[in-house]
């Protein structure tokens, strides 16, 4: 073969490569995870994680037990809110989340790193959430529209608080709801669509290094990143294969670099028996290159391909 075809052989690659990320919503490269450790939480007696949060200034994981109900001490429904040590899974200290006014869950926790404070929300329909300090002194409670489930929670760079509303009927769409953190009103709307299945979530964080926020499929197993703006589906990275339990999972948080995943499960084996463990994961630099990039590269394989065809 000649020169000039090897050439233009691989000049149309570049070209069938960058249109095909150029009008595939979802073109952006999955998180390249390794499993770094998995630490069994089950003395925690927890019935499944709900919320994980990590804490940059300590360098700890904020935890919740979601299947709290209020009856506490009760093996799965311990209503708790903890402090970890991600490495160890140690608690550090713990409260009961109903002084926020939190009875069910809590299955959204998100901190506030203005203040310290954690936002503290129910996916069971509670018309509650409660906003308190790191020693479950509660500081207010904000008022949550009946229809809403909030089953993930996370502030943004910006200082926002977002949070993944699920729908009581599976085959309804998920959201994105900004609240304020005052009032607990909901701000702005995001629709999750592109995906290629239908989210239940149980978990939001955004990733320290490109901002985006990534929401936590329980039934799939799946981690979505999702644009702020359109509401559309980035990537999807599998995550099922990391956990040694056949659980629900539940909880997603990043260290304050981005290259730690923290994602937690829990489910009850008979009671009193409780499994829960929190997957340690180390995140890698991906290879996926920006939209503005692929056309970019578009547009110059092209012209090479157009100079070479012109060569005797």
């Amino acid at each position: 073969m000649r020169g000039w075809e090897v050439r233009t052989r691989c000049y149309l690659h570049v070209v069938l490569w960058a249109v095909l990320a150029v009008s595939n919503p979802t073109f952006a490269a999955p998180l390249n995870l390794t499993l770094d450790q998995v630490t069994d939480i089950s003395a925690m007696n927890f019935g499944g994680v709900g919320g994980l949060t990590y804490d940059p200034i300590l360098g700890q994981l904020w935890i919740s037990d979601a299947a709290g109900d209020g009856s506490s001490p009760t093996p799965g429904n311990t209503n708790k809110v903890a402090l970890i040590d991600p490495l160890t899974g140690g608690v550090v200290t713990d409260f009961d989340a109903s002084a926020g006014n939190v009875f069910r869950g809590p299955d959204g926790v998100a901190l506030e790193p203005a203040t310290g404070h954690l936002f503290l929300f129910s996916a069971f329909l509670d018309i509650t959430a409660g906003v308190t300090t790191a020693a479950g002194v509660t500081v207010r409670t904000l008022t949550i529209p009946l229809t809403s489930k909030y089953a993930g929670a996370a502030f943004n760079s910006l200082g926002q608080l977002w949070v993944a509303d699920r729908p009581n009927l599976t085959t309804a769409k998920d959201n994105l709801f900004q609240l304020d953190p005052l009032t607990g009103t909901a701000t702005s709307t995001v629709l999750i669509k592109g995906a290629s299945f239908n989210p239940n979530l149980s978990g939001l964080a955004f990733d320290p290094v490109t901002g985006n926020p990534f929401a936590y499929d329980t039934d799939q197993q799946v981690l979505l990143e999702i644009d702020l703006t359109t509401g559309v589906v980035q990537s999807e990275t599998p995550v099922g294969s990391f956990f040694a339990e056949t659980n629900v999972p539940g909880g997603i948080a990043f260290n304050d670099t981005g290259d730690k995943l923290y994602l937690g499960s829990g489910a009850s084996t008979g009671s009193p028996l409780i499994a829960s463990e929190l997957i340690v994961l180390n995140r890698f630099s991906g290879v996926a290159i920006p939209i503005p990039g692929a056309i970019w590269l578009m547009s110059g394989a092209l012209a090479g391909l157009a100079a070479y065809r012109r060569k005797p």
